[in-house]
């Protein structure tokens, strides 16, 4: 059986797909949808003294992403889910986007309810939050 070789199209069509990014000497591949991401997220921790009622925010990342609008409805036609969500958001892989952290963008806190990984990146479901 002959060896399988790479040929100039398939070649091709993984370049597509992915582009290198050197930053300070970090090799890193990033998706090409990452063109798309055209909005500055911040992703936190936030915990709530139960007594005092203060909120302590922690910055764990600042992130490139696409924010679109989004319902629960869709969330279940496309995905299977029973989940509320106002937004969806796509972005690069990041440990730090994952069920339980925060989302800030343009100007409101959204919890992230559900993440799914994808070869290109993650989507992210995102429901606001009662935090302020």
């Amino acid at each position: 059986m002959p060896k399988p070789t790479m040929t100039r199209f398939s070649a091709t069509i993984i370049n597509a797909l992915t582009r290198s990014v050197n930053e300070r000497g970090v090799f890193r591949v990033t998706s090409v949808f990452s063109d798309f991401y055209d909005k500055t997220v911040i992703i936190a921790e936030y915990e709530i003294d139960d007594y005092t009622g203060k909120t302590e925010k922690t910055v764990l990342s600042e992130i490139k992403a696409d924010v679109q609008p989004y319902s629960g409805g869709r969330a279940r036609e496309q995905y299977g889910l029973d989940i509320e969500c106002q937004m969806r958001m796509f972005c690069d892989m990041s440990d730090d986007v994952k069920v339980g952290n925060r989302v800030e963008y343009d100007g409101d806190i959204y919890d992230i309810t559900y993440v799914q990984k994808w070869d290109s990146g993650l989507v992210a479901m995102l429901e606001r939050s009662r935090l302020k």
